[in-house]
């Protein structure tokens, strides 16, 4: 196979992309600096250093290697995506968020940047915008998809966070093959048999999140002995 571009077998040798496929990240950025030597506006270039510092979690050196890329590629959807999560990681909501619509500019069929948009409403507390993103995503996702399961659980999730717990439930119990080993998924689930006054099946979630090595608050494992507090709860507001 050809290597990344035409350049000589010094810097073109299978080495580059080897190192880059078995995940040795430092290799890879070494081979990819001296590739830059030689040729920085080879655009590809530029989209591996990304997502070489993006697996390594070095979120500001993958939005300035994606940026680059960009700059020579601009409607790459995917490339879009990826700069958003890394803006997304770097707790850059802003940026993020202008990034993920970008990306929806360029194709709007895709649930990619939805789900992306989704995840920054819930880290900025929006939940009812969430649920709006969330949902596009979901119905822009084929059916049989495996992707469909993390955002169903992100649905659940907002859903949850709303306090909408029969809605957060349903969501939940469609992903919970995917995810029973998530300890966090097992204390919600918990948490909305527990609103839903059904204390057998509550007790039965914390005690696996339990398993999980979740710690159950005390004033959560009190709410079994007295569930009706919380339809008082419900009933005062």
């Amino acid at each position: 196979t050809r290597c990344l571009s035409d350049w000589s077998s010094d810097v073109c040798s299978s080495d580059l992309l080897q190192s880059y496929e078995k995940g040795e990240y430092q290799e890879a950025i070494k081979y990819f600096e001296r590739a830059l030597n030689l040729d920085q506006k080879f655009s590809r270039l530029w989209f591996l250093i990304g997502m070489t510092f993006l697996s390594q979690s070095n979120h500001e050196k993958a939005i300035e290697a994606l940026n680059e890329y960009l700059k020579r590629v601009p409607d790459d959807y995917l490339s879009l995506i990826y700069l958003a999560e890394a803006y997304e990681k770097n707790n850059l909501l802003n940026e993020a968020f202008r990034t993920y619509n970008q990306a929806i500019d360029r194709d709007d069929s895709r649930p990619e940047g939805f789900i992306g948009l989704g995840r920054v409403a819930l880290n900025s507390g929006d939940y009812e915008a969430a649920i709006t993103y969330l949902r596009i995503a979901e119905s822009l996702t084929a059916i049989g998809d495996g992707n469909i399961a993390y955002t169903l659980y992100l649905l659940g999730y907002s859903y949850y966070k709303e306090q909408k717990f029969d809605k957060a439930l349903s969501y939940f119990l469609r992903v919970y093959g995917n995810y029973q080993d998530d300890q966090y998924l097992n204390y919600y689930l918990g948490i909305c048999y527990l609103y839903n006054q059904n204390l057998k099946m509550a007790a039965t979630y914390f005690s696996r999140a339990e398993e999980l090595g979740m710690t159950i608050p005390q004033e959560v494992k009190d709410l079994l002995e007295k569930p009706g507090v919380l339809k008082e709860e419900d009933d005062d507001a």
